[in-house]
């Protein structure tokens, strides 16, 4: 199985171009395929779910190497974007499969693949970004997967992604870490990553579902006593604060 998805890896990386009508048909077959419940569990059976994952560690090893390279969007060649094209549509099956099972979820959580997808998080174009985190969210949906998810490192890509200029970013990003922050663990790291100051900020969002998630956030912080003396003591964080609850209550009074 290591050889036959090495070889394909091998083969998808040098001969597909980024708008391959095959890579893309391929893609599109695997998502209307993986879609189905039943058919995700079938493609474990068949250990495609291996297989893709294999691949989309390569991929991502391929991205990060030239990243880490100093080669930027604007002066990648044909290879670098047939990994990056290939890196998007396995993340958007991986986030399929994560939908549905616990069982596939923990299949999922190799911690050789979170390792990726923290490379995903730190050097993809916004839009694998948004599938990479929203995979992320779904994860740490079963409790005992949030302390493999932080040990991993998902946590403070997560926290810098909160600061980024795409608010369907900024949101998927706050989703992410309130499934993440019941583990005390995820809650330090956040607090020494400076988010509490990032999170203070969306609260003046002009999307109410991003006031939302923050809001849950600080909650969820305030819970702790070093994270809770660092929101009180944070002047931004208490003046937004403040006015949303203002806000609230005149809402309340004129209805």
């Amino acid at each position: 199985l290591a050889l036959f998805a090495h070889r394909l890896a091998h083969c998808l990386l040098l001969h597909f171009s980024p708008e391959a009508p095959a890579l893309l048909a391929i893609s599109a077959a695997f998502r209307n395929l993986l879609c189905d419940p039943a058919s995700q569990l079938q493609f474990e059976a068949i250990a495609g779910v291996d297989a893709l994952l294999f691949v989309l560690q390569t991929a991502a090893t391929s991205l990060w190497d030239m990243r880490a390279a100093g080669v930027d969007e604007s002066c990648e060649d044909e290879h670098s974007l047939r990994a990056a094209a290939l890196l998007k549509e396995c993340v958007v099956l991986y986030c399929l499969l994560t939908k549905y099972h616990s069982r596939l979820r923990r299949h999922l959580l190799r911690p050789d693949v979170l390792s990726s997808l923290v490379c995903v998080l730190r050097t993809a174009p916004f839009e694998v970004q948004e599938h990479c985190i929203s995979a992320i969210a779904d994860l740490a949906i079963d409790d005992e997967n949030e302390a493999v998810l932080v040990e991993c490192g998902v946590v403070l890509p997560l926290v810098d992604l909160l600061n980024v200029p795409c608010v369907t970013v900024n949101l998927q990003a706050a989703v992410a870490l309130n499934n993440i922050i019941g583990n005390p663990a995820a809650v330090e790291v956040v607090r020494q990553g400076d988010g509490i100051p990032i999170i203070a900020e969306l609260l003046t969002s002009n999307v109410d579902a991003i006031k939302e998630e923050s809001i849950r956030l600080l909650s969820a912080l305030a819970l702790h006593k070093a994270s809770r003396d660092e929101i009180a003591a944070d002047v931004r964080a208490v003046e937004n604060l403040e006015a949303l609850a203002g806000a609230a209550s005149g809402a309340v009074a004129a209805a």
